[in-house]
């Protein structure tokens, strides 16, 4: 073999090797940070990209961007009288209703969003609202992903993330999830940024508080995710140096949660920081029929005026509030006293859960069968993940943070899916998670594949 040749394919087999490296992300985590530029290149790039993919959603796509709950009700009542007020009174008093208004119905943020929206922009841009928020989301995964892999895995996740099916057809939709994973998500980033390198800069400080209000004001599940994530802040050494991001949240969720207990306590009495739907949406999701609701027609509060007559006998007399603590007691009791019944119907939750199976169409729909290869795909990658030898380019502290994060999200979105109602809307917090390691797999794979072809054509030279 000549000189020439020899070093030709010393040449190739440094690239394989260097290839291979890249691709799996193997990198030091001082080699790392000078990245941060290039990944803000691609996180820019991906924040217009999944713009335009939810704007194009909402122009054509989405045919209803009316909410799952009683949000945009409230917000019409909210715009045009200036009273807080609305839902559905069958829900607590069955047959007994009679057109109550509801003060409590909702946590007020969803509804008084769209209701400044109503008042404020032309009926034309009501469809893009929820865009930015959608975007956000997709922003912070991405982010996310670059600093625990660079810039390759920011592109795959943010890829993974832009098109998800769910992500696209519901994204522009005037659901408060997505706003509020969007708000959790970015309060996660912005402590993050500080659990290593301890400081206070008191914009950040504000703002972190300020999300955490917001956030709380949208979601019970942001509220849990952020005032648990604070609280390991401050009680978990390894995330000291983040104690005062962490307890801005928790003087957020706080100061939110008791200015809507003291609205509630003008127009009641009573100081209550909840929602009156939660009580039967907890009765409705562990009821003895909500697996045959959730088989039959696709959710679990379907049989309620069908099945329900004798609580519905019990509540007629009661206040929006008393009939809330009886569906919340109800539910526990029914918990506590049917253990196995739980289990087998938290079986059936997660399978529908996970895959996003609408059991009201029929199981070879297009919508289920999209949904079933899009998410049966995207947990079985993400499972994967757990397999791969990853080397993380992150110091001690912060791969303590993603873990305690990951089980923070996982554990409470999983709670939900037990005793919650059912749609891939209750796991939205976890999905940047889901995004992330699918992407892993898919670059490692992808790596291992482009590696071989660079060995084989090492080899032939």
């Amino acid at each position: 073999m000549t000189n020439e040749r020899l070093t030709s394919k010393i040449k190739i087999n440094c690239f394989s090797t260097l290839l291979q490296s890249l691709l799996r992300m193997r990198s030091d985590y001082h080699l790392q940070r000078p990245q941060t530029p290039a990944l803000a290149g691609v996180v820019w790039k991906i924040a217009v990209l999944a713009s335009l993919v939810q704007i194009v959603s909402a122009t054509f796509l989405v045919k209803s961007f009316y909410t799952p709950n009683a949000s945009v009700s409230i917000a019409y009542n909210v715009a045009s009288t200036g009273e807080f007020w609305g839902g559905n009174p069958e829900r607590l008093w069955g047959r007994y209703a009679h057109g109550e208004r509801l003060r409590m119905f909702n946590l007020p943020g969803e509804p008084l969003l769209l209701a400044a929206a109503f008042r404020a922009l032309p009926a034309s841009a009501l469809r893009y609202l929820h865009v930015p928020f959608t975007a956000l989301l997709i922003v912070c995964a991405t982010w996310m992903a670059g600093r625990l892999g660079g810039k390759s895995l920011a592109w795959a996740t943010g890829l993974v993330a832009m098109f998800n099916p769910f992500t696209v057809l519901h994204g522009p939709a005037w659901d408060d999830i997505f706003a509020a994973s969007a708000l959790v998500w970015a309060a996660i980033y912005l402590v993050w940024l500080n659990v290593k390198r301890p400081g206070c800069n008191w914009a950040t400080v504000a703002l972190l508080a300020g999300l955490g209000a917001a956030a709380a004001l949208l979601r019970a599940e942001a509220q849990a995710v952020l005032g648990v994530l604070g609280l390991t802040t401050l009680g978990l050494p390894k995330l000291r140096a983040a104690r005062v991001q962490g307890l801005a949240l928790i003087v957020g969720v706080a100061v939110a949660l008791g200015g809507w207990g003291l609205r509630n306590e003008v127009v009641s009495g009573r100081f209550f920081t909840g929602s009156t739907h939660d009580g039967i949406t907890l009765w409705e999701s562990v009821y003895p029929s909500a697996s045959e609701s959730i088989l039959r027609r696709g959710g679990a509060e379907w049989l309620d005026l069908e099945r329900m007559g004798s609580d519905y006998d019990k509540t007629k007399g009661m206040s929006e509030l008393e009939a809330n603590r009886y569906f919340t007691h109800r539910a526990l009791a029914y918990i506590l006293s049917h253990p196995l019944a739980l289990a087998r119907l938290a079986g059936v939750k997660l399978v529908v859960d996970a895959l996003g199976v609408d059991f009201a169409r029929p199981l070879h729909s297009k919508r289920n069968l999209v949904g079933i290869a899009f998410n049966g795909a995207l947990i079985a990658l993400a499972l994967f993940s757990l397999a791969g030898q990853w080397t993380i380019a992150l110091c001690e502290e912060e791969r303590f943070f993603i873990r305690t994060v990951a089980i923070v999200t996982l554990s409470i979105d999983f709670g939900l899916f037990v005793v919650g109602p059912v749609g891939l809307r209750y796991g939205m917090t976890m999905y940047p998670l889901l995004w992330t390691a699918a992407a892993m797999t898919l670059l490692q794979k992808f790596g291992a594949m482009t590696a071989k072809q660079v060995d084989a054509r090492a080899a032939v030279s």
